[in-house]
């Protein structure tokens, strides 16, 4: 679970970015403690993108070396990724989706969660050049967030979000008995992993 953290006090104190240095920000911090599950986006002020690059760089580094942290995240912070896209420089760490890596050595973890958030750049990259067009929110997008941050904690941030039109339909039809045709909008949510039960089904009905 993720919370959004980006008051001028946690800029300053914990990334140490002046608020002269940026226009706009977002950041996305674990609401528990030893999760690793980082994003920060920074748009810089007019010659502060090398002051932001290095602030970044710097947290970066400070939390590789944070003897605090929980063991078991210190390969996901080795792996972090400091990049300029475009206007922004990000800092991102993407663990989520990357699977259980307990069995295998901390070269092989590190290389993996470097090779996910190498991913999560390149499509974070696509967005703000224009070649992937962002849906706008629909409001059964902005009702499954409420319901999310309701839940807190207990709502596991670990289910697959099916988008794919053709899966839809069949999904809509074998699973829940659902004509697509009764269907305005949708959000399916479901667990990626066998041992979760967390579901999450909005519908949209269309008229009648």
């Amino acid at each position: 679970d993720m919370q959004m953290q980006s008051d001028e006090v946690y800029m300053k104190d914990t990334l140490g970015l002046d608020a002269s240095w940026y226009d706009a920000a977002y950041v996305e911090v674990p609401m528990m403690s030893f999760g690793a599950d980082k994003f920060i986006m920074v748009h810089p002020t007019e010659g502060n993108l090398e002051n932001v690059q290095n602030a970044l760089e710097a947290y970066k580094q400070a939390q590789i070396e944070d003897t605090h942290q929980y063991p078991s995240t210190m390969t996901q912070r080795q792996a972090a990724v400091v990049a300029t896209i475009g206007d922004y420089v990000c800092y991102m760490i993407f663990t989520g989706f990357v699977g259980d890596l307990w069995e295998v050595d901390e070269a092989t973890q590190i290389q993996t969660y470097a090779d996910a958030n190498e991913q999560v750049k390149q499509m974070i990259a696509a967005v703000v050049s224009g070649e992937i067009t962002v849906t706008p929110w629909t409001e059964l997008d902005k009702m499954r967030n409420e319901i999310v941050k309701g839940y807190g904690n207990t709502y596991y941030p670990n289910v697959k979000v099916h988008q794919d039109e053709a899966y839809l339909e069949t999904y809509l039809k074998d699973v829940l008995k659902i004509d697509a045709a009764w269907v305005d909008d949708i959000i399916i949510e479901v667990p990626m992993i066998s041992a979760n039960v967390d579901t999450l089904i909005l519908v949209d009905p269309s008229e009648g």
